[in-house]
């Protein structure tokens, strides 16, 4: 079964690869139905493609945003899909030496 739940924060996509692609190509066949030009969806496409390399650029990091002698603030910038289970373990762990 395939879904797809839209909302303000995120967009998730639920079943097989084969139904994922199939529902791509029936929505690209209703944009082009509604007269969203070849050149606007590709356009969107490139911009998307880019988005995504851009993310598995990112590289997972923990910074300190705020120390004074009694209190540390440090924020994480965790990518996904370029860390580990382990890594991500020493992450929370340098948070909370």
């Amino acid at each position: 079964m395939f879904k797809v739940v839209i909302d303000e924060k995120q967009v998730k996509v639920k079943g097989k690869r084969d139904e994922i692609l199939a529902e791509i190509g029936s929505y690209l066949y209703a944009l082009r139905g509604l007269g969203i030009s070849y050149e606007d969806i590709d356009h969107v496409y490139e911009f998307s493609k880019n988005c995504l390399k851009e993310d598995e650029k990112a590289e997972s990091k923990v910074k300190t945003v705020y120390e004074d002698e009694h209190v540390k603030i440090q924020k994480a910038e965790i990518n996904p899909s370029k860390i580990s289970k382990e890594d991500f373990k020493k992450i929370l762990n340098k948070l909370f030496e």
